[in-house]
């Protein structure tokens, strides 16, 4: 396996992005984990780059 950007490889089905390479969020990306800490204003970017009917899974460590 490797490891592209998703204008790289855009027929892939699986990405991993870093969080500062929120803002490359394939426009059909229907499903989204989000494993890594992020504001609020960082998630919002990302809601805005997926459908409105995509899955957003985003993992928090509880306190």
């Amino acid at each position: 396996m490797t490891i592209k950007e998703p204008q790289a490889a855009p027929d892939r089905h699986v990405f991993l992005l870093t969080p500062d390479e929120g803002r490359i969020v394939p426009q059909d990306c229907h499903t989204l984990y989000v494993t890594a800490p992020l504001d609020d204003s960082a998630f919002e970017i990302l809601v805005a780059k997926v459908p409105s009917h995509a899955l957003i899974v985003r993992y928090q460590i509880a306190s």
